[in-house]
């Protein structure tokens, strides 16, 4: 009966120890095992695959061997500490492949003994490239945040007092100097667009719990967008109009959030119709969803570019070759809606031009019983 009971014993304990080698074998890591003298006396089909090395072929190679001449030194001293301390070790370096990729790398090195003897140390290590990669990303965009934000105060405080110049308020001005002015207003009022669209990116990636929600008329905000877009229509002899159904029901959205995208809508409307064009705002709904509609009689947009058209700071050849921007506009636009769990995309058509259009989702009390005119 021992015998049986210790053959079991045994068994399960090959059976755990083959596991456990598959395990090490298997990992996506390099795992490599130092001798205490260094020598590299195990390693598993990562380690062999990012080093090049096999047991066969590389006898007798240590560690130091394979690790970068500038990083050697850094290496050895934690070795050093494990051996000492028996504490494990936690360092970064960075290493080129086999492809000649300066790769970055992350390794543990940590002590492996026994109750009466010191077999070694493990050297797990991890291709941490594109965490890095990331990591400086979210660097260069926490960066551009920042500057956005601290540009935006400063270009509204130079709009005003440029605003106030126009006005006469600091003393008589000529037409001439008006006209100049004029052009600086509008030159400032595009930039403080490219800020306030990169703030508000920023934001809608990072927090879109950031909206408040309320119940909303759209037609009035609407209505509003194109009061203040009349001067700039009115400069190109553009003819913009408003047509809504009867009765549209409340929505529920961010005013504000809505309210920009139906500015850079009419503002990229206006931007690309000639003079003498029209931009028609249609509003409209079914038991779903309302959809807002801004149809210019701006040039074709190709069917590639319709495809790209809501991407990160891209721009079609129209956009890149008659009009100054950043391809921010309509990204935000896309941000925006789909915040709202809403859908928007672009449309063109010979007859009618380039039609714009945007949903935004009624709940089921919304689309039943309340209604812009009964709301008070």
């Amino acid at each position: 009966v021992l015998q049986i009971a210790v053959g079991i014993k045994r068994k399960e304990a090959e059976s755990e120890l083959v596991w456990a080698n598959s395990v090490v074998q298997n990992s996506a890591d390099a795992i490599v095992g130092i001798s205490p003298h260094g020598e590299i006396i195990s390693l598993n089909a990562g380690a062999e695959h990012l080093f090049g090395l096999t047991l066969q072929s590389d006898a007798g190679i240590t560690f130091l061997d394979v690790v970068p001449p500038k990083s050697q030194q850094t290496v050895k001293r934690s070795i050093e500490r494990v051996l000492q301390e028996r504490s494990p070790e936690y360092l970064e370096f960075q290493y080129k492949n086999g492809n000649s990729e300066v790769i970055e790398l992350s390794m543990t090195l940590s002590l492996c003994d026994s109750a009466d003897a010191n077999l070694g140390i493990s050297a797990i290590i991890r291709d941490i490239t594109a965490i890095k990669q990331l990591l400086l990303l979210e660097q260069r965009e926490d960066f551009m945040a920042t500057l956005t934000h601290d540009l935006k105060n400063p270009l509204i405080g130079t709009g005003r007092i440029l605003k106030f110049l126009c006005q006469n308020k600091f003393g008589e001005i000529t037409d001439k100097q008006k006209d100049i002015l004029d052009h600086l207003q509008q030159s400032n009022a595009g930039l403080l667009t490219i800020i306030q669209n990169l703030v508000e990116i920023y934001r809608y990636e990072r927090d879109t719990d950031s909206l408040l929600f309320r119940d909303i008329r759209i037609s009035e905000l609407a209505a509003t967008c194109l009061d203040e877009v009349a001067p700039i229509a009115d400069d190109k002899q553009i003819t913009v109009t408003l047509n809504t159904a009867e009765e549209l029901p409340l929505v529920s959205a961010d005013a504000s959030a809505i309210k920009r995208v139906l500015q850079n809508l009419l503002s990229n409307g206006i931007k690309f119709t000639p003079v003498g064009g029209t931009i028609a705002v249609t509003l409209q709904h079914d038991k779903a969803a309302i959809s807002v509609e801004v149809l210019n009689t701006g040039a074709a947009i190709s069917e590639d570019d319709q495809l790209r058209l809501f991407q990160r700071f891209w721009q079609g050849g129209q956009g890149r070759r008659h009009v100054a921007g950043t391809g921010l506009g309509l990204y935000l636009c896309k941000q925006i809606v789909e915040a709202h769990h809403g859908k928007i995309s672009c449309k063109y058509s010979n007859n009618s031009g380039t039609n714009f259009c945007f949903t935004l989702p009624l709940t089921a009390r919304q689309g039943s019983s309340e209604t812009e005119n009964s709301h008070v």
